[in-house]
């Protein structure tokens, strides 16, 4: 058993040495590595009547439209006399695109230049809302025909769900509902979560919430009349925040796609930024780098991670590096952004600790868990 304890020791010894030595070679080369964003964001699919150039043309406009929305986190983006300009003439900032499908289910797909659409972004001085979006939480209680008072589940409600899906491909949100197993069924029992009580529905969304990013849900109790009308009320819960209101009578699929855009809207205004001509630049200190496996992947999620614009090596101490990044925005949108990935927790004792508005120290956790 000493023997084996002593080989397992002196493996992890040689571990630590070759991360150490591949560091300081990365180091003295001056690696760097330069923010790049997720591609899923500058596609969008938009459902055509033929096979024509008039419906190329509006496709290519309504598509372009849909994805300056979706990285901007802005719907007014639209109003801006650069986008007008750049909606005049979509194909240029296309890369590919084609027809898919047929009758009424005929679409045309489209990918768009990221680079092209960063530029226009600047350009037109619009808000940057980062890729790394955690997925949303929605408690969902409807009362209509012809199942009365219910949870809305991933069986359940066809058109609803194709309502939330529709609306949140368009604002590149993702989300999920809760499994409603044994436990979420005795979670949600209590009257209290059926009135939408936030602290209920905030133990009752605990299993799903990442304790590094806190909880992120949203909460609908809505009403439908057998005219077609509904109303209701939600909760909102970001983290700390916490906003609550009430939906006078509209008729229920209106009020779906304006509830679900209002609640995207608050979202992205928490988490959208605004670019700056010249980048700031943040000292970042990760921990648990313990391997050199590890550090490639911390290299490859950096530089997929908004609003870094360009991170570079510049020490290693043990199982700790730092790394000087350029950054667009603030401190907390970094941070924001880097807890979202699911890749870094925060230290222990961060809540104890003065933030430094140039520092920034985290844990690596290795997965996106």
């Amino acid at each position: 058993m000493a023997y084996l304890a002593k080989h397992r020791f002196l493996r992890q010894q040689r571990s630590s040495v070759r991360l150490l030595l591949w560091l300081w070679l990365m180091l003295a080369a001056g690696g760097a590595a330069t923010a790049a964003e997720s591609l899923s964001l500058y596609s969008a699919t938009v459902p055509v009547q033929e096979q024509s150039q008039s419906e190329e043309r509006r496709a290519l406009r309504a598509g372009l439209a849909e994805v300056l929305v979706k990285l901007s986190g802005d719907r007014k983006a639209l109003e801006q006399s650069e986008v007008a300009a750049a909606l005049a003439s979509p194909r240029q900032y296309a890369t590919s695109f084609g027809f898919a499908g047929e009758g009424e289910q005929r679409v045309m797909q489209i990918d768009f230049a990221p680079q092209a659409l960063d530029q226009l972004l600047r350009r037109a001085q619009l808000t940057v809302w980062p890729a790394q979006r955690q997925p949303l939480l929605l408690w969902l209680q409807v009362d209509r025909l012809p199942r009365g008072r219910h949870w809305l589940d991933y069986n359940s409600d066809p058109d609803l769900l194709a309502v939330i899906s529709e609306v949140m491909a368009a604002r590149g949100l993702p989300w999920r509902l809760p499994e409603f197993d044994l436990r979420d069924r005795l979670a949600v029992a209590d009257n209290r979560a059926l009135l939408l009580d936030p602290l209920q529905l905030d133990r009752a969304s605990s299993p799903y919430t990442d304790a590094a990013r806190g909880p992120r849900w949203a909460a609908l109790r809505l009403v439908t009349r057998s005219d077609g009308s509904s109303r209701g009320s939600w909760v909102l819960r970001l983290g700390e925040e916490l906003l609550q209101g009430e939906l006078t009578a509209a008729p229920e699929i209106d009020q779906w796609r304006q509830w679900l855009h209002a609640v995207v809207d608050r979202i992205a205004a928490s988490e959208a930024y605004l670019p700056v001509l010249q980048a700031d630049e943040l000292a970042l200190v990760i921990a648990a780098v313990a391997e050199m496996a590890s550090y490639r992947q911390l290299q490859q999620v950096l530089a997929e991670i908004e609003p870094l614009r360009a991170v570079r090596l510049t020490s290693v101490d043990g199982y700790r590096v730092e790394l000087a990044a350029k950054i667009e925005g603030d401190r907390d949108r970094v941070l924001q952004a880097l807890l979202a990935s699911g890749y870094f927790r925060l230290a222990d004792d961060a809540a104890q600790q003065s933030p430094a508005p140039d520092r920034l120290e985290l844990i690596w956790r290795g997965g996106g868990e």
